[in-house]
């Protein structure tokens, strides 16, 4: 956003993950004097041997050596894309240990269930800021929020139905059995998925089982992490401005009886105001009025550290006392500890 030197915002939409690095940077301070969040909390950084253990399994799966990095540059897109994609599954040179790595690292069997800890750990193949000592000197948010951004506001959020996105483009998701959907999460968090399974029904009794799913994978993914950093930024001096995202958009997904909703990144053309564009958001009813609340909101945060919108509700400050959130649609309301419930049981299970 161009604004003012004594006015300038950080917000990161679709690439949220690097905005809370940012505010942990020492070469940063100064530089931005608010700071947004949406959908992309990061508690932690991805230490510097798990990156660098990233960075030489790349290299060998190009047939590169450590000194030709420079030749990175010549390597097509779509390769690099495809060889990150064939991680995410566990295969090609990303889950392939090089030389000595093994020594220093217990192997961790993609095929067994990993439970709460490893579920949150990094693991060579993960992409995102590197706490390399310097730049980075520290975890963005772990233990704390970082000392340096003590006097930057902060406007964080995420959607209510974020893991939508992630399988927009596969239908049988979609249809899955209770059964499947079970051995899914129980391959992610072992012998917790009994509990976990459990709660949700008790959360969610008229959902259906990938109601329920989405559920739990928005919480992991982004929902847990997301009330983790507003908690710790505001026990700083500079406020804290928590949302979430609930207007559905109705853009169908082939192949099955559901829309996106509110999914991963369908808030990014709304929150600027380019809610016309074909995108994620769709056309539905009230999208007008939600894209002129949000942009509201967001623009009035960056000019003056306060969101504000006519006609919307005043948005309060965040706290751990109330926790009070506001629930952006084309009519917003402020809630108080929204997710509450959810949010105490996995911090009960070590999600903290």
């Amino acid at each position: 956003m161009a604004q003012p030197l004594d006015r300038r915002t950080v917000l990161r939409a679709g690439a949220a993950m690097i905005a809370a690095p940012f505010m942990a940077m020492p070469t940063a301070q100064g530089l931005f004097h608010r700071a947004g969040i949406q959908s992309g909390a990061t508690p932690r950084g991805l230490p510097r041997d798990i990156a660098t253990e990233t960075a030489r399994r790349l290299l060998a799966g190009l047939g590169l050596a450590p000194h030709e990095v420079g030749k990175l540059t010549h390597v097509p897109a779509e390769k690099l894309i495809a060889i990150q994609l064939a991680g995410d599954e566990h295969h090609g040179p990303l889950s392939m240990p090089t030389e000595g790595y093994p020594a220093t690292h217990p192997a961790t069997d993609p095929d067994r269930p990993l439970g709460i800890a490893t579920l949150r750990a990094k693991h060579p193949g993960d992409w995102g800021p590197v706490v390399d000592g310097t730049y980075l000197p520290r975890d963005p948010f772990e233990p704390d929020a970082p000392p340096l951004a003590a006097a930057v506001p902060l406007l964080i959020g995420n959607t209510h139905d974020e893991a939508v996105f992630f399988y927009r483009d596969d239908p049988e998701y979609f249809h899955a059995s209770p059964a499947k959907l079970a051995a899914r999460l129980r391959q992610k968090v072992g012998d917790e998925a009994n509990r976990i399974l459990a709660f949700y029904a008790r959360l969610m009794p008229n959902a259906s089982p990938v109601e329920r799913a989405i559920a739990i994978e928005t919480a992991t993914f982004m929902g847990n992490n997301t009330a983790l950093l507003a908690d710790r930024k505001s026990l700083q001096p500079a406020p804290v401005y928590r949302y979430r995202d609930d207007f559905r958009s109705n853009v169908p997904i082939a192949g099955t009886d559901w829309t996106l909703r509110a999914c991963h990144a369908s808030d990014i053309a709304i929150v600027f105001y380019n809610y016309e564009m074909n995108d994620l958001q769709g056309h539905g009813p009230g999208l007008a009025a939600v894209s002129r609340a949000m942009s509201s909101y967001f623009a009035s945060f960056a000019a003056s550290g306060v969101p504000t919108a006519r006609g919307q509700p005043a948005w309060p400050r965040y706290d751990t006392a109330t926790r009070e959130v506001m629930l952006l649609n084309s009519r917003c309301r402020v809630a108080g500890d929204p997710n509450g419930e959810e949010r105490r049981f996995w911090r009960s299970l070590g999600w903290t």
